[in-house]
């Protein structure tokens, strides 16, 4: 399961608080081989629109905040293999808009990634050979350091997608942009968002692969609140560490809902309804300090979900299986490693997670 081993490498975005839009990074990363299989055919990332959950007032929309909104484009953005054999351009547009109030402090990243069947690598520079963080540098209209009031810029790059130092086969294409900016009167703010460019048909699975890194605390079954006549039949795992660490999805689906538990930040919910996985109803990501992904929204393996947050204490609810069927193992293939069923927090029994998808 390769990959992503460290959780702090990526802008992050806050939450500004339950009654206003919150600035929220949706970086899709992708650490796998796979995308969503929808009816035989592979479809990308759709673009996250805002949410309402009748659980709490938060509503986000990742590139959308009270004083700006960021779009970020590919075309096209979907691929046969056999375009990579003499190549095709991909062209990556952004927009940037200040809402009400000027923009001052601008400034923009950008990072892209490739993740298929036989390569992973970072995309760093265009077809021309300039780097594309920040994008358009080099361009004839390179980032603003202001932008007023309802002014607008907008730029793009194109990068080749071909076969050859390395293989962009059956792979995903994610780029995302992060825009940092202070609004008039206001202190510094970040917002990001994404778009997801599919090549060829990569393959999709059942849930492998661990959410995030850390330390197993508390196992699917035992005395504690895992424990079966607790917690109603369903298996999960805790996975203890500190606010703010990098969620990742393991299985490939649809958002079914999104929400804070009594209108906690720290303790914000996503449901996942499996479309490759016949045994699962839902995939379950409990007590996360932020979301990047909204409901209704399509997401791949290895797709960055949220953030790890604390519901008291700081650790990631891992939870399949809402029909309640214990029989359904958390185990290969479904994570690298099979976990003891009775492992509680005991030290003999945690199991370190080094690596998420």
């Amino acid at each position: 399961m390769g990959g992503l081993s460290a959780a702090g490498n990526f802008i992050v975005g806050g939450l500004a608080g339950l009654t206003v839009p919150a600035s929220m990074v949706a970086i899709p990363v992708v650490g796998g081989i796979s995308a969503v299989a929808v009816g035989g055919t592979i479809v990308g990332i759709v673009t996250a629109t805002s949410f309402f959950s009748n659980e709490t007032d938060v509503s986000i929309v990742p590139g959308e905040n009270e004083f700006f909104t960021v779009t970020k484009t590919a075309n096209p953005n979907k691929l046969a293999n056999a375009d990579l054999i003499a190549g095709k351009d991909i062209t990556f547009k952004i927009t940037l808009k200040a809402k009400d109030a000027k923009l001052s402090g601008i400034s923009l990243t950008d990072e892209m990634r490739v993740d298929g069947k036989n390569d992973q690598f970072p995309i760093t520079t265009d077809k021309s050979g300039n780097s594309i963080s920040p994008p358009c540098l080099n361009s004839a209209n390179p980032p603003p350091s202001e932008l007023n009031s309802n002014d607008s810029w907008e730029c793009q790059f194109v990068i080749l997608a071909k076969n050859g130092v390395h293989d962009f086969t059956d792979s995903v294409i994610t780029n995302t942009v992060s825009v940092n900016a202070i609004p008039e009167g206001q202190t510094e703010l970040t917002d990001a968002v994404s778009t997801t460019v599919i090549v060829g048909t990569p393959p999709a699975e059942c849930p492998r692969g661990w959410p995030i890194i850390g330390d197993v605390s508390q196992g699917p079954e035992g005395v504690t609140s895992h424990a079966d006549e607790v917690f109603g039949g369903y298996e999960a795992i805790d996975i203890a560490q500190p606010v703010g660490y990098d969620v990742y999805a393991t299985v490939e689906g649809v958002i079914d809902d999104v929400w804070a538990k009594d209108g906690n930040t720290l303790d914000q919910r996503i449901r996942v309804k499996p479309t490759a996985c016949a045994r699962l109803t839902t995939v379950n990501y409990w007590h996360l300090s932020e979301v990047s992904v909204s409901k209704g929204q399509t997401i791949i393996w290895g797709q960055q979900i949220g953030k790890s947050g604390s519901a008291p204490e700081p650790h990631t609810h891992y939870q399949f299986n809402e029909i309640k069927d214990r029989s359904f193992k958390i185990e290969l293939p479904y994570i690298p490693q099979a976990i003891e069923r009775t492992c509680n927090g005991i030290p003999d029994c945690d199991l370190l997670i080094t690596s998420a998808p």
